[in-house]
């Protein structure tokens, strides 16, 4: 599948607050600075062209429903602040209900940095700022005077609802935007805000600036006081593929964390090196680690998948795994399943938080005014034949709790070693 999730602000925002890259700033808030009339010409050129250009739009959301959104947008235009009218775009597209269809309207927003992640008792914080870190740790419970459940019933029109745990990817990302929170009225301005944070028996507030995105500097994830050293998983997730052999255990793990190609070594190489480790050692497991991997190009994974065809014993059964987790996505989800059909891997770990059919391939144009750009698929992905379910469950499904995550445990690694 060529494509990656979400090309609106999130591929943007997930490098940024990971390693410090994305967009050249523009300031604070990063207004566009239309007349209603330039925003109703943008808006009428989106309305004209995205049905025409997409595979097929209204395979959920009624046409008659998108038609009622830009009228009801157009005629609100003369009283909307800027930020308004972006977040108006993104629900209108959000609505649509395709996840590889978007509009990059809050790309440029100004980012608070720190980094949440959504387990099942609430958002906590994962990484941050120096001067934010005792936050670390810690349960989100307010915005400014909003409450965290207020602010997620709020976020949710943003998401495009493929299944629920869209949520669960996206809303963590929203919760760091400035442009969000003002225009969804939790915050006042997109300077600075109040975090309320739960801890232990204790709750305090953290007023936190919201930086450029070329100003976030670097966000750290140890936790004050911590012991645990990095689980394997979460140890470098910014190379997009490496590999370790597990000498105590005969193992070898192999994260793909992106399916693009590394300037400093192609992937190709890379399997060769993978392959040379494997024939010169004895190996009782190998396991694909693709929890981090949103997509990118689908036939990347080729020679890995005809090397592991050309050696059985690298693939007898109960021996070959895949990890997965909600933010295996797109072509990472399809290599996910092409490593079941084809090679026989068990799945492990949590669900994707895409359907396994699905729309993408992605093409794009601007609009004429705000310079935006609209990405729309423009292929239908087909990857089961029994029917359309929301997600693909893992063979066994092994959840990450609060407690396993800053305790510096991974279970899924666990049940595959101890199984």
């Amino acid at each position: 599948m060529k494509s990656v999730r979400r090309k609106r602000w999130f591929p943007y925002l997930f490098l940024f607050l990971l390693f410090g890259v994305g967009p050249p700033s523009v300031g604070i808030s990063a207004e566009v600075g239309l007349t209603p009339e330039q925003w109703k010409e943008d808006l009428d050129f989106l309305a004209e062209n995205l049905p025409k250009a997409h595979k097929n739009l209204f395979f959920r959301l009624p046409k008659k429903d998108f038609e009622a959104q830009v009228k009801k947008i157009s005629e609100s235009l003369p009283g909307m602040s800027d930020i308004e009218v972006r977040i108006a775009l993104e629900k209108l597209i959000a609505s649509i209900g395709d996840d590889h269809t978007n509009i990059n309207a809050l790309s440029y927003s100004a980012l608070y940095p720190i980094r949440f992640r959504q387990f099942q008792d609430g958002y906590y914080v994962t990484a941050a700022r120096a001067e934010y870190r005792r936050a670390i740790g810690a349960r989100l419970v307010k915005i400014g005077d909003t409450d965290i459940k207020e602010v997620y019933r709020r976020l949710i029109p943003l998401i495009p609802l493929e299944n629920y745990l869209m949520i669960v990817i996206e809303s963590p990302l929203k919760l760091t935007c400035a442009d969000v929170l003002k225009g969804l009225h939790v915050l006042p301005d997109t300077d600075e805000g109040i975090f309320h944070f739960e801890k232990g028996d204790r709750i305090y507030s953290m007023k936190i600036k919201a930086y450029p995105r070329d100003q976030q500097g670097e966000l750290l994830d140890h936790m004050d006081g911590a012991s645990h050293k990095k689980p394997l998983y979460l140890s470098d997730r910014k190379a997009n593929y490496w590999f370790r052999y597990l000498d105590d255990s005969h193992v070898l793990y192999i994260q793909y964390n992106s399916c693009n190609e590394m300037d400093s070594l192609s992937f190709a190489d890379f399997t060769k090196r993978v392959m040379d480790k494997a024939d010169s050692n004895p190996v009782d497991k190998v396991i694909l680690d693709m929890r981090h991997n949103s997509g990118g190009a689908s036939w990347l994974i080729n020679p890995l998948l005809e090397a592991m065809k050309a050696r059985p014993n690298l693939r007898r059964k109960n021996r070959l795994y895949v990890l997965t987790g909600n933010s295996t996505f797109s072509s990472g989800l399809m290599n996910t399943l092409q490593f079941k059909s084809i090679l026989g891997a068990r799945i492990i770990g949590e669900p994707s938080a895409q359907k396994p059919n699905t729309y993408g391939d992605l093409r794009s144009f601007d609009l004429p005014n705000s310079g935006m750009t609209v990405s729309y698929s423009v292929q239908y992905y087909r990857q089961v034949r029994w029917g359309n379910p929301a997600w693909i469950a893992p063979d066994v499904t092994v959840k990450t709790t609060t407690e396993d995550y800053f305790s510096g445990r991974d279970p899924v690694m666990e049940w595959v070693l101890n199984n």
